[in-house]
This record gives structure tokens, C-alpha cells and sequence, in this order.
């Protein structure tokens, strides 16, 4: 199950509110030829004579991407998810795999069958109701934050026009992907190509319940926020900056700790799944206003926390080792050894890394503190 809620402290599939055309990337359209030969592909030509194919879809295909989805939104989409999978690829392991996404809250069985078996991974994404709803969320929340100090009637007054300034969002034409919720869609991608990378078709039956693969929740974390696009991490890293400025370490967590916690959303989004009654990866639903803070109030402790931690514990090991592939590395090592401590005590020497997790807690926050004590570069 992956969530989305409107909230700014809420980060485990959408990194902040989505509203604002300004958010809107700039990506080189294909032209229409290219269209068309992407349209009209064995695959989609098959895609569109299921029944599972939603009618105003288009099927268009970039590169390791697809996306079955609305007319102005599939082609940033799939160009997405090409990205994506050649961002794993670069800290990973080359994948068997490409990744399909599908304008669907829940992604029907057949679909999903239909595209492993032509090697695509597949995601669920937010509908036009979806996001009408977490735009008119992310105004009402802002608004109420403005008018604290106005009447309960001056406030709705003030609701209202804002709200009447946002126009009909459930007709007219769909609006296309924020630049946000591009990097939130990458995040999924890196969490499912992991999961295949690491577990393969089936988790292991020992396994433990965690929030995406049987790894530990901090490298199944990792090998997502390092398929994230630079407006979500510039905001990761502003983070580290604020957390400096207020006096607090940048990095929320001691490393001990980190390695072995378990996702902050894990037992909320169980909770979330219970009560909704959709089971599965296969599902994506959509909070706003009330039910987005109960979430979070059933999560242990701020999720952004956790994503910061993973960022900035990612670039002090790329920047650390010179190793592009460490990651894979550790994550086939825990498998084996099933410690990354273990694997630090055979393997620190010739990284350039402590020798054991104290050491290296030391060798971090000094990293951290190099990296963002002084400004921004840009």
C-alpha cells in the first residue's frame, strides 16, 4: 500500500503539498511522430484491447519507462521512470526490469500480471479526483495557518475565496505532474526495483514484517530517496541546514539507532490498511486534512526525519568511498552476514570507513556538519 497525504511534514509518497504550476518541470516534448511510434508498440497496442485499459488513457513508452495514463501527464511520467531505473541501475545492480505506472488508486491483478510478464514492475498513481482533492487540502491548510489570529467567520470568508480562485479542479483538462510529485513517483520506483533486487519474486518466509523489501527498513529507504529528483532532495537538504541553525544535529538519528528502527509509518500504515480494508502493495490512497493527521499521529515520530537521515547517510557514504556501488554492496553483504555492522568489520579498510558503528557515527556527524554548516551553493 503506498499513501499520499497533504501535509508538509508527511513524506512517505509525496514530499509536500501538490498545488502550484510553478512546480511544474520542463521537460522536452517528444515530437509527434515519436508519439506515435511510442503509441502504437506491440505492447500497447495489447495493453489497450484489456479490459483492465481505462478509457481515456494513452499508453506511451520512454525508453525503460511506461505509463498508462491521462493525455498531458504520460509522457513526463514515463520519461520519469526511464530516469529512474537508470538511477538504480547507477547505485544498484543492472535490473531485468523496466517500470510501468497506471492512473489507478488500485491496480487491478491483471494488469499487473500482464506487465511482469513483459518485464514491467508496476505502480499506482493518484487520479485527477486524487490530486483535486490534495490541492483543495493544501489550500485550506494553508489559508487556516494565515487567518489564525481572524474570526471563525472572517476565516471561512477568506477559505471561500481562496477556494473559489482555484476554479472547477474536477473538470477541464488534467493538470500535468508537479515536479514534486515526478520525484515522489522516482522514490516508488526505486522502492519496487529494490525489492525485486533484493527479495526477487517472493520475500523470504522468515522474513520479518518491514515497509518495503525484507532489508532493513534504512537501506530499503536509501536506495529510494537516491532515486529522488533534485527538488526533493534541495528540500532534504534545507532541512539539514534548518536543523543546524535551530542548534540540532542535521542528522535526526544516532547510526545504531537508524539501523535498526523500523520505518515511522510502518505501524500507521498497517493500521491505515486494516481500517480501509485494501490489502497489498497494489493500492494507493489518498489523505488530506483529518485523516492525514491521524496518520501521522500513528506514526512513530516524524517520517521526513527518517528520509533526511537516509539522504544525507547516502552522500557521506558516496562521498566517503568513491564507490558508486557500496550500497549494493552492503545490501548483499546484510543478506549474507545479516549485520551491516559485519559487513563494516570486514570491509571498512578499503572504503575508507570506521571500523565499527561508533567510529563511524564520528566520521559522519563530522561529515554532516563539513557539508551543511556554511550556505547553500545554490
Amino acid at each position: 500500500m503506498r499513501v499520499i497525504a497533504d501535509t508538509k511534514r508527511f513524506t512517505v509518497f509525496i514530499a509536500a503539498a501538490i498545488a502550484g504550476a510553478a512546480m511544474v518541470p520542463t521537460i522536452a516534448h517528444a515530437s509527434e511522430e515519436r508519439r506515435k511510434d511510442n503509441q502504437t508498440t506491440d505492447l500497447c497496442e495489447e495493453a489497450r484491447q484489456m479490459e483492465w485499459f481505462e478509457s481515456e488513457w494513452v499508453c506511451i513508452a520512454e525508453g525503460r519507462g511506461l505509463a498508462l495514463a491521462l493525455p498531458d501527464q504520460a509522457e513526463q511520467l514515463a520519461l520519469t521512470l526511464d530516469g529512474a531505473v537508470t538511477d538504480f541501475e547507477r547505485y544498484f545492480a543492472p535490473s531485468n526490469h523496466n517500470v510501468a505506472v497506471l492512473s489507478t488508486p488500485a491496480l487491478p491483478a491483471e494488469a499487473t500480471a500482464f506487465l511482469k510478464e513483459r518485464g514491467f514492475l508496476s505502480l499506482p498513481w493518484i487520479t485527477e479526483t486524487s490530486r483535486a482533492d490534495l490541492i483543495r487540502s493544501s489550500v485550506e491548510r494553508q489559508v487556516r495557518a494565515q487567518t489564525q489570529g481572524m474570526s471563525e467567520e472572517q476565516r471561512a470568508g477568506a477559505l471561500a475565496q481562496a477556494l473559489a480562485q482555484l476554479g472547477d479542479l474536477d473538470a477541464g483538462a488534467p493538470h500535468p505532474p508537479s515536479a514534486l510529485e515526478l520525484g515522489a513517483l522516482a522514490h516508488e520506483a526505486g522502492h519496487i526495483l529494490f525489492k525485486e533486487f533484493y527479495d526477487g519474486d517472493a520475500r523470504p518466509a522468515n522474513s520479518i514484517t518491514r515497509y518495503g523489501s525484507s532489508a532493513a527498513d534504512w537501506i530499503d529507504e536509501l536506495a529510494a530517496v537516491l532515486n529522488e529528483n533534485d527538488d526533493l532532495t534541495k528540500g532534504r537538504y534545507a532541512n539539514a541546514r534548518k536543523r543546524l541553525e535551530k542548534g540540532e544535529p542535521a542528522n535526526p538519528f544516532a547510526l545504531a539507532e537508524f539501523f535498526e528502527m523500523e520505518h515511522p509509518s510502518l505501524r500507521a500504515a498497517q493500521a491505515l490498511r486494516e481500517r480501509s480494508g485494501k490489502a497489498g502493495d497494489n493500492v494507493t490512497l489518498v489523505l488530506s486534512g483529518e485523516e492525514a493527521e491521524q496518520f501521522l499521529k500513528e506514526s512513530r515520530g516524524d517520517p521526513s526525519e527518517f528520509y533526511l537521515q537516509a539522504r544525507l547517510f547516502a552522500d557521506f557514504m558516496l562521498d566517503t568511498t568513491k564507490d558508486q556501488r557500496v550500497f549494493a554492496k552492503i545490501a548483499n553483504g546484510v543478506k549474507a552476514d545479516g549485520s551491516f555492522e559485519a559487513w563494516l568489520s570486514a570491509n571498512h579498510e578499503e572504503l575508507g570507513l570506521a571500523a565499527d558503528i561508533v567510529g563511524l557515527e564520528a566520521q559522519f556527524g563530522a561529515w554532516v556538519v563539513q557539508a551543511f554548516a556554511g550556505e547553500p551553493d545554490s
